[in-house]
């Protein structure tokens, strides 16, 4: 009999199986087996209030609720909020059960976890979630903008316009100028830039669809707003919580890892202390090697990704700033030693794998970064522009709430 059974040995332990609609919750005398109590609740409040009237009349002793719906992470909230004791599990984690319904189920969710067969999900705190919201949004707003810029550069390339030849960024300030150019019909672009004529001459500019262009680019500009708007809120958000604003400034004295970076590892990884060591965090994030073996042969295959995609693109932007600015000069010859041995690609994900852990030993002994004399220089830039925008998200929002 293990620990996690022994101290749920004699207690009654709610399994709760959410649906889309309703819930199934089940009540088991531990020491028996024996079934309590079971029904169906609404999902709404008034359902689990319902519940909670339930779980006192029964001294409940434990809630274990099956994460599989946004509604799980509500009834989380709402009764550990009214001081039970609430577990969330993956359901990709239970051991299967060949019988199946809603009341095996709930009551299966409630035993294996008190077994000890399962373990608990992380559900990360309120304020944790709230920044995952916005840092997640911000991602999707980036994700369509960045379908947009490809759009019109697959506009722009049927007529045979390569402004990419001029620009290393045809959105940059000067793109941007030439592209509305082109749209108008402006016969003075060169006053933009004399070398663009000489690429508009050689292409075919009657195959360019001009309308879409537009339509496109003030989309473009939209969500450009947008995203410096939310960027402001995660700044605002950030500045008025302690707790987090001292993981983020810490997170930010690594070179390379911005503000916005900072807030989207803060907020997928929560609590960096629910990790005994490195390995625990890196298998979670999913940024180790798959492995078999057999015959006592080990195989590769590529990264688990399991755990959050947000956190491990995260990663691998930083990877590739620190290997292009090549500083911190520690990471970066880590990426070498490996890259020599090994390519390109793993050693870049080999980096972001690296900077996790990295991450992962300042947060949990309270440590900042060794930063050289440029990179405390930099540092300090990067408290100047969180505080900016901290006052502009704070600004941002007192106008909306005037509205």
């Amino acid at each position: 009999m293990n620990m996690n059974e022994l101290k749920y040995l004699n207690l009654r332990v709610c399994g709760i199986d959410p649906h889309k609609r309703f819930f199934k919750a089940v009540i088991v005398d531990m020491n028996t087996l024996n079934t309590l109590y079971e029904a169906n609740f609404p999902n709404s409040k008034s359902g689990v209030a319902a519940l909670e009237m339930k779980l006192k009349e029964y001294r409940c002793s434990l809630v274990v609720i099956e994460n599989s719906n946004n509604f799980s992470a509500a009834m989380y909230y709402y009764l550990k909020k009214r001081a039970f004791d609430v577990k969330s599990v993956n359901p990709a984690n239970v051991p299967r059960k060949q019988k199946k319904s809603d009341r095996v189920d709930a009551k299966w969710i409630a035993i294996v976890y008190a077994k000890g067969l399962v373990n608990e999900d992380y559900i990360p705190p309120e304020e944790i979630q709230y920044l995952r919201d916005l840092t997640r949004a911000r991602q999707k707003l980036v994700s369509i903008r960045s379908a947009l810029k490809n759009k019109v550069h697959a506009l722009l390339t049927r007529g045979e316009l390569h402004l990419s030849k001029l620009y290393s960024d045809i959105f940059g300030k000067k793109g941007r100028e030439v592209i509305q150019a082109i749209i108008s019909s402006d016969s003075n672009i060169n006053e933009i830039d004399e070398r663009v004529g000489k690429i508009i001459d050689d292409a075919f500019l009657e195959l360019i669809n001009r309308k879409l262009i537009d339509t496109f680019m003030e989309l473009i500009e939209r969500l450009d707003e947008e995203i410096r708007e939310l960027e402001a809120s995660i700044a605002a958000y950030i500045d008025k919580h302690a707790s987090i604003r001292e993981m983020v400034k810490r997170i930010m004295t690594v070179p390379g890892i911005s503000l916005v970076t900072a807030a989207i590892i803060v907020a997928e990884v929560g609590d960096f202390n629910r990790f005994p060591d490195k390995k625990s965090i890196s298998g979670w994030a999913g940024i180790v090697p798959r492995t078999s073996e057999s015959a006592g042969i080990q195989r590769g295959y590529g990264i688990t990704k399991k755990g959050s995609p947000y956190l491990r693109h995260a990663l691998h932007e930083i990877a590739n700033v620190i290997i292009l600015r090549r500083e911190p000069k520690m990471l970066y010859a880590f990426y070498w030693r490996v890259r020599s041995r090994s390519g390109k690609h793993k050693a870049v994900t080999a980096l972001a794998h690296k900077v996790l852990t990295v991450l992962w030993g300042m947060i949990t002994t309270g440590s900042d970064f060794d930063m050289d004399h440029e990179a405390k220089r930099l540092y300090e830039r990067k408290l100047k522009r969180f505080n900016s925008m901290a006052e502009t998200g704070r600004r941002v929002l007192t106008e909306r709430h005037k509205k």
